[in-house]
């Protein structure tokens, strides 16, 4: 039995929309990637302070006040400040107030 004209339309267009679902997961998917750079454990300065909602100068000056410690790999002074998600979470906690 041949499939009617009608039968035919319906489903290159449910063919038609699959591809676009396909294609609008995918972007979503790229989104929320670049809105959650906290997937990852060690952020770098500009990362973390994105995450606080905090400038990168304001977090510098919270680190150097010592609220906040920092992760260096390698002895060499120009390493990048990393910071852990874990010490970003507590700090967040240690600095809750209720008005």
């Amino acid at each position: 039995m041949t499939p009617s004209f009608e039968g035919c339309v319906i489903q290159a267009e449910a063919n038609a929309i699959e591809v676009k679902l396909d294609e609008i997961t995918g972007l979503l998917r790229q989104l929320v990637s670049k809105e959650r750079p906290a997937l990852r454990r060690l952020l770098r300065l500009a990362d973390a302070g994105e995450y606080l909602h905090i400038s990168p100068g304001t977090l510098r000056g919270i680190i150097q006040r010592g609220e906040l410690p920092i992760v260096k790999l390698g002895e060499n002074s120009h390493s990048p400040w990393l910071l852990d998600i874990r010490d970003l979470d507590e700090w967040i906690n240690r600095t809750k107030v209720t008005p």
